[in-house]
């Protein structure tokens, strides 16, 4: 039997226990949405700073290199696979694809496509003289559905559908005790990223 200090030390040991693991959970369940409302207020205040602290943009760039370099493999011909031209060709395309994220996919970069595929508004003004200045209320992001599912202790996939009709899949990622964006898959990113291979800058 324990006597009566003992006793008080397991019942604080218990309670310190118990708090760690209601944080854990807090941190697992709850992180990846804070991340995401993060995110959501990142583009809807166009603060590119901002959303530089919710991603983590050297694994991004990885991911989306991965991504497109595997979709210039797919549409490459069969038989041109394995000739030396071809596998000039594939490589050429790999190292244009590879300076092509690594100049388009910054802070400022992916700030201008998040807006451009969830606040472009669905009709043009009525006001002949307005300048085009998306208004606070344009500027909230609103989505007709959104789907999550975690992959793990350490991974959230999320699929959702703007008010434009815009699909739009990421991947939230655990690093220690933060959830940042790791990964982000849209279906016409490739040509995207060729008609903007002029744009795009870092912060």
């Amino acid at each position: 039997m324990f006597d009566d200090g003992e006793e008080r030390l397991v019942k604080r040991i218990t309670i310190w226990g118990f708090l760690v693991l209601l944080g854990l959970a807090a941190v697992w369940i709850g992180g990846p949405f804070y991340t995401l409302h993060q995110l959501r207020t990142a583009v809807e205040t166009q603060d590119a700073a901002y959303l530089d602290n919710q991603v983590d943009f050297p694994l991004l760039r990885d991911n989306i290199k991965l991504q497109l370099n595997a979709r210039a493999a797919q549409a490459t011909p069969p038989r041109w696979r394995d000739s030396p031209l071809g596998g000039l060709a594939l490589g050429l395309t790999n190292q244009l694809v590879d300076r092509l994220v690594e100049s388009l996919v910054t802070p400022s970069g992916l700030l201008s496509l998040l807006e451009e595929r969830t606040l472009q508004p669905e009709s043009p003004s009525a006001d002949p003289e307005a300048d085009g200045t998306l208004s606070e209320a344009e500027r909230e992001i609103r989505f007709r559905e959104a789907r999550f599912r975690f992959e793990g202790l350490s991974r959230l996939r999320v699929e959702a559908t703007t008010e434009q009709g815009e699909p739009i899949r990421v991947v939230l990622s655990r690093q220690h005790l933060k959830w940042r964006l790791t990964n982000l898959i849209l279906p016409e990113w490739p040509d995207s990223l060729l008609d903007s291979a002029q744009g795009g800058g870092d912060v």
